[in-house]
Parts: structure tokens; sequence; C-alpha cells
């Protein structure tokens, strides 16, 4: 699974593409790539999905360029497929 993410840290706003895959049970990999202060980087993500609360937490380490940036994350499930539509709720993620 993949899409973008945009992170704000005072006037700086970064995008990212973020690739993840599901490793085994609630374990994530994934990859992550964006420019920052105009240097291309890209970053190794390692995470687990929370069933409880529908957040992955995790950590990235550097693999190309922003060398030393690494740390720990939060993502938050933000929405889900409005009423109706073609995601059923027992198979998709659970509301908001």
């Amino acid at each position: 699974m993949g899409g973008t993410y945009t992170e704000s840290s005072g006037s700086q706003t970064t995008s990212y593409a973020v690739e993840w895959n599901l490793s085994k049970g609630t374990t994530l990999t994934g990859i992550s790539a964006a420019t920052v202060d105009g240097a291309a980087c890209t970053f190794k993500l390692d995470g687990t999905y929370s069933t409880t609360n529908y957040e992955i937490t995790g950590s990235y380490q550097p693999l190309h360029g922003c060398k030393g940036d690494s740390g720990s994350f939060t993502i938050k499930q933000k929405c889900t497929y409005p009423p109706g539509e073609y995601a059923r709720p027992q198979n998709g993620p659970k509301p908001c």
C-alpha cells in the first residue's frame, strides 16, 4: 500500500511518497522518498500497525541523502471510505 503524506515543521512543509509492505501480522516495512532542503532523500521505514487504535508507529533511517536524519513517528488514521462506497467496513479500515 502506498500514497503520500505531508509533514509541517515551522514554516517548512515536506511531502513524502511512501510505500508500505505488510511483512507479517501487523509488522510493516517500507520506503519513503522526498526532496528535503533541495536534496533528494530516501528512507527505510519499519513500523507496527495497531488494530486497537488504528495507528502506525515506527522509525525511519536514511538510505540515500539526508545523512543522520533518522527518528520515530506515529501516523493516525484520519478517515475511511464513505458509507455506501465499494469498500465494506468488515474488509477495510475501521471508521475514524
